[in-house]
């Protein structure tokens, strides 16, 4: 029975790799940004604005990108804001809630604003919160218990904004509003509950410099679901404006990870180079891991997600600044980063708009990822040619993060290539469980071999220095899943594959 299952699941595997789907999109409309996907069945929902005045924007593709649908809802005489990436969150099986604000036509007030959409994404109700304001905004949202929460910022006099939190029912009905923060600024941006029933809230802040009110840190606020403050900090540069919080997540041990900006460089008052920075809380809110990244210019950490396997993705903007004489020029793409539960790189993938604008001839910013049926990643964002409009963007990879258009990935020996390559290696047992055993007709003497899981991480490497025909491996530590086994010698290659249970 054991071995009908792990059968089953290697071919499964295998076919998720040889039909995986590739592509890399733009779509027009007017001033179009999406930064919400819905994974389904039947292809991709993608929630974002545009327009003038600005309204939300639901398109609606399948599985191949190409467009089924869009709709739009609009106000009149007022301008629609959805709120940042991920701002839309399933309610229940059937529902969505859509965090944003609205502001009258030639006004300043911001006011809170909630959608609750249906399984089809048409409107169920629209609640509007704080309209007595100067300004107030909702970022992001989250249901918890037949509660709804909503994060964002509101006005308190004399230039300073706090954090804004918002309680309602399932009908949109205001419970109750929480004000968090400093004499300064405060930004709300993201929001999470973890498993021990504790909110995070995360932003940015300025309320903790006395030198200048310029530079911004991370400001993080834990309270209890009835909004009582738990504990908070800020991070960040003391020196320089790290901005805030741009991902946030409970983990599945009731921690937190969070990801944004950390300055490691400052050229002058108006140019900073970032490094993205990922930071591992414990249930406790005590640091675990805090790590940073840079792949080359600015690299600025967006949205952060972790799957059941302990891996985490994080979808990163790329900028490239020229240093020659003003007026500097920002080149923009974005990227995609994998890495372990401990922070460590197991690879990085970077995009550009029109598949291989490698020239940077275009603005590419993807706000957001999600993973899709056949193990591969889906992400949207917008990108801007110059002298057309903008347009909404859309890259779907296979679970490599190749989009199949080089220079990201050479599309002429993917992983699929690699597990149907014909071998003269005989690879026992398969499955195995403590032992692999390799046999070949050829003398092993003065090989490599070389074990790497469908990522491309190294498990097991050695040089063979006798003269022998078989070899045996303990791949005990090897957690289950399938391997590829690449043989080297200065005459040729071969490459095998087999399955740990």
């Amino acid at each position: 029975m054991k071995y009908i299952f792990l059968f089953t699941f290697l071919i499964n595997f295998v076919l998720g790799f040889t039909q995986s789907i590739k592509f890399n999109k733009n779509y027009q409309d007017t001033s179009p940004v999406i930064r919400n996907i819905v994974v389904l069945d039947s292809g991709y929902v993608f929630v974002g604005g545009g327009g003038s005045p600005l309204s939300h924007l639901i398109l609606t593709t399948d599985t191949l990108g190409n467009i089924k649908n869009t709709k739009k809802y609009t106000k009149q005489g007022y301008n629609l804001y959805h709120g940042l990436a991920n701002s839309l969150k399933k309610a229940d099986s059937s529902t969505y809630i859509l965090a944003g604000s609205l502001t009258q036509s030639g006004a300043n007030n911001n006011a809170v604003l909630l959608y609750k959409f249906n399984s089809l994404f048409d409107t169920i109700w629209t609640k509007t919160f704080m309209t007595d304001t100067n300004y107030s905004a909702a970022q992001d949202c989250f249901y918890f218990k037949n509660n709804y929460y909503l994060l964002g910022a509101n006005y308190t006099g004399n230039n300073n904004t706090d954090f804004l939190l918002i309680k309602t029912d399932t009908s949109g009905n205001f419970i109750w509003k929480k004000n968090y923060g400093g004499y300064s600024y405060e930004q709300g941006f993201k929001i999470s509950i973890n498993n021990s029933l504790k909110i995070l809230l995360g932003g940015s802040t300025r309320s903790f410099y006395t030198t200048t009110q310029l530079q911004r840190d991370w400001y993080l606020v834990q309270t209890d679901t009835a909004g009582n403050q738990l504990w908070h900090n800020h991070y960040g540069h003391p020196d320089y404006d790290d901005k805030g919080v741009n991902g946030l997540i409970a983990t599945k041990d009731s921690g937190f990870l969070v990801s944004g900006n950390y300055v490691n460089f400052l050229w002058n008052e108006a140019w900073e180079l970032y490094n993205g920075r990922l930071m591992k809380f414990n249930k406790n809110m005590e640091v675990e891991w805090d790590r940073q990244y840079s792949f080359g210019g600015s690299t600025i950490f967006k949205i952060v997600e972790e799957y059941e396997n302990g891996d985490i993705a994080v979808l990163f903007n790329k900028i490239d600044t020229t240093t020659t004489l003003p007026p500097y020029i920002d080149r923009y793409c974005s990227g995609l980063l994998l890495i372990d539960s401990l922070g460590n790189e197991k690879w990085h993938r970077v995009y550009y708009p029109y598949n291989n604008d490698t020239a940077y001839t275009t603005v590419g910013i993807l706000e957001t990822v999600k993973k899709t049926h056949d193990n591969g990643f889906i992400m949207c964002g917008w990108s801007n040619q110059s002298g057309q409009p903008q347009q909404m963007w859309v890259v779907k990879t296979d679970s490599l993060g190749c989009d199949g258009y080089p220079p990201n990935c050479d599309t002429t020996n993917d992983i699929s290539e690699l597990l149907f390559h014909i071998s003269d290696l005989n690879i026992f047992p398969n499955p195995a469980l403590d032992f692999v055993s390799i046999a070949t007709i050829q003398n092993l003497q003065n090989s490599v071999i070389l074990i790497t899981d469908l990522f491309g991480k190294t498990l097991h490497s050695e040089i063979i220095h006798k003269n022998t025909n078989y070899i045996k491996i303990n791949v005990q530590r090897f957690p289950r899943g399938v391997y590829v086994v690449c043989l080297t010698n200065k005459d040729n290659k071969s490459i095998g594959r087999f399955v740990k249970y």
